[in-house]
């Protein structure tokens, strides 16, 4: 069963699950060095936090967060 949003069209996707923050940016990191530019990925992170720190994540790394419903994230990577 997949846990992200039916209408979205990500490319790779990353379940953080209960992963902290840091470990989750961490992971998220790796995840996205592994893709080409224009790729997506989508995200599910149940931590409390990743409202705040995926974006700020994603502005500090110049990728574009494309939408947020928390628990969920799409990213594109610029």
């Amino acid at each position: 069963m997949n846990p992200f949003p039916a209408d979205w069209h990500a490319n790779h996707c990353l379940d953080g699950g209960e992963t902290g923050c840091g470990e989750l940016i961490l992971e998220l990191h790796l995840a996205m060095r592994k893709l080409e530019s224009g790729s997506t990925l989508a995200v599910r992170a149940l931590d409390e936090g990743a409202p705040v720190e995926i974006p700020a994540w994603c502005r500090l790394c110049q990728h574009r967060l494309v939408e947020a419903r928390h628990p969920f994230y799409l990213i594109n990577k610029v």
